[in-house]
């Protein structure tokens, strides 16, 4: 078989091939995508099985909503052929080492939640235009900044003070130390509750249910809607509720739970737990009521005690479609 020759085109009828598969399809070539294509199928032993083969793999492009230059307006350039061939021609090796990357952590973006807009952002991206508009106010401390590592230890002050004294070097590989700052800590607890808080919100059991919708209490409605509760707002609750905290240990035997605003003593003594791990610093959702009309009025009884439901990665990535997330890898 090796020795089988193939008879290629003359130049004139394979240009007119090509044409001709295009415009069947809907598309139109420019010029210099032409030539280009007429020399990848002259090396081709099958012509018409390459050509088809290249008309799928862009209509899947055109399918997926690309964005690749003149594919939107159904003229294919010569960089959608490129993109395409390359595609097409990897071999097993090369599709191996593009699937293995690694990612320098001090130089890639970090990405975080902003729970005003409700959108994601990457963080390295807003340091410089942040400096600028807030340089006047950078130092501007919380006299309880720094007090413990806690989620609340930082108010809404100290939250932008620690982000305009760590963003200065955060993501300049020449200034940014290998080991943060208490506020360094305190940031990285608020964003992490902040993150796992956006996606429990997103979760079907937690909805807020459309505007008509009938609540049948503080916990939830007939639909099963759970609604969570800030720990600021404890006061004066009745019924059963849900909150969603950070467990932490401020006093010898004494558990709390702390979400961005407040913190609150828990009583796990009579708390059914799901399956897992729980430990100090991890993120939970507890149902129970608060106070017993006795002396400890501020004490949370936990009835159930878990985890926040997890969120699948394709329901994640849909969340950040307005990110190009190939910046975090280079």
């Amino acid at each position: 078989m090796s020795a089988m020759h193939r008879a290629q085109l003359h130049p004139r009828a394979l240009q007119r091939k090509i044409t001709k598969a295009f415009k069947m399809s809907g598309l139109s070539l420019r010029t210099d995508a032409v030539r280009a294509l007429q020399s990848v199928l002259n090396q081709e032993e099958e012509v018409d099985e390459a050509l088809q083969a290249i008309l799928s793999a862009i209509a899947v492009r055109l399918k997926a909503g690309s964005s690749v230059s003149g594919m939107q307006s159904g003229v294919v350039d010569l960089a959608t052929i490129e993109q395409v061939v390359t595609d097409l021609t990897k071999n097993v090796d090369d599709r191996l080492k593009a699937a293995l990357s690694v990612v320098d952590a001090y130089g890639s973006p970090r990405l975080c939640y902003d729970p005003v807009k409700k959108s994601f952002y990457f963080y390295s991206q807003r340091v410089v235009q942040k400096n600028k508009n807030q340089a006047p106010q950078a130092n501007s401390n919380s006299p309880g900044s720094s007090r413990s590592p806690d989620v609340t230890s930082s108010s809404s002050s100290s939250s932008s003070s620690s982000s305009s004294s760590s963003s200065a070097g955060a993501y300049n590989n020449a200034l940014k130390p290998f080991h943060g700052n208490a506020n360094d800590k305190v940031t990285m607890f608020r964003e992490r509750f902040q993150m796992v808080k956006q996606r429990v919100l997103r979760n079907p059991l937690f909805c807020r249910p459309s505007i008509g919708g009938s609540m049948g209490g503080r916990g939830g409605d007939a639909a099963g809607h759970i609604e969570l509760t800030p720990i600021d707002s404890l006061l004066g609750a009745r019924g059963t509720l849900v909150l969603l905290g950070m467990l932490t240990k401020r006093e010898e035997g004494k558990y709390h739970l702390e979400d961005m605003n407040g913190s609150v003593e828990i009583d796990l003594s009579e708390a059914r737990v799901t399956d897992g791990l729980f430990t100090l610093g991890c993120i939970v959702v507890v149902e129970g009521t608060i106070g017993d009309g006795g002396t400890n009025a501020d004490l949370f009884h936990v009835n159930t005690m878990g985890f926040p439901p997890p969120e699948g990665r394709q329901d994640a990535l849909n969340c950040m479609n307005a990110l190009d997330l190939s910046v975090m890898t280079g």
